[in-house]
């Protein structure tokens, strides 16, 4: 902490804390704790931050504190100035100063975007659907839901004429179809590689007696895997091999 900061709202100087040392530091480690342990905001500090705020307060939450910085989030360069404007116009009246020298601008890049997506959103998407024999309209479905994602994440739309493989690659992201089929051989061979005992292996191997109704059959779980271990040139066998199997069925993300 620098000495002849201005003080906050608080009315007490940097120079007190400095002065005060090791006990001063007790003293708000034990007052956090305890705000902590309440979880229930002191009400002077809600005022506080409601003043400190009031000004530039938005309904989206594009700005965010962390003790003593902020980190404002916009869609161009020109916005995040003018925001930072406000803040420091809102600040300076009530004797805070933002330090010009330690601000910073950043960007996502379309990698990072496009990882944020992979580990974040797109589990979310597949979750389960290794159990699933999808239908060629649901796949088709679930690939324009990505690629709406995908779009609105790089700022563009269809309206920009951009092919959905270039989205793809600037973000480095596979088309879902082939991570469906994916985590679909992957569920299969690890359940293949189980004892004969294990319930998943019973039910995947059990054979119902009957005949099937009239018309065209419904698509199954075995039919889906089929396909799709033909689709990879990969067998039954080839699952007993995890290594192996896992090479083979790999089809997802560049």
């Amino acid at each position: 902490m620098k000495s002849g900061k201005a003080v906050g709202p608080d009315d007490i100087p940097v120079e007190v804390w400095k002065c005060l040392g090791e006990a001063a530091a007790e003293f708000l480690t034990g007052l956090f704790n305890r705000v902590l342990e309440s979880e229930r905001m002191p009400e002077e500090w809600r005022r506080m931050m409601d003043q400190l705020s009031e000004e530039d307060r938005q309904e989206s939450p594009w700005t965010m504190m962390f003790a003593d910085d902020i980190v404002i989030w916009s869609e161009s360069r020109e916005q995040v100035e003018e925001n930072l404007e406000r803040w420091r116009f809102a600040l300076e009246r009530r004797g805070m100063k933002v330090s010009r020298s330690k601000t910073e601008y950043m960007t996502i890049l379309a990698r990072i975007k496009g990882k944020v997506y992979r580990t974040v959103v797109r589990p979310a998407m597949l979750y389960g659907l290794e159990t699933v024999s999808l239908r060629k309209r649901q796949e088709s479905e679930l690939e324009v839901a990505e690629l709406k994602m995908l779009r609105f994440s790089l700022g563009v739309t269809r309206l920009d004429r951009i092919r959905n493989e270039y989205i793809r690659g600037t973000a480095h992201v596979g088309r879902l179809g082939d991570n469906v089929r994916e985590a679909r051989l992957r569920w299969f061979g690890h359940v293949q590689r189980r004892e004969s005992e294990y319930i998943g292996r019973r039910m995947l191997d059990m054979e119902l007696q009957g005949r099937r109704q009239r018309g065209r059959p419904k698509r199954r779980y075995m039919d889906g895997i089929n396909e799709d271990m033909k689709l990879v040139g990969a067998s039954v066998e080839d699952a007993e091999d995890r290594d192996r199997w896992r090479e083979m069925i790999r089809c997802g993300d560049p």
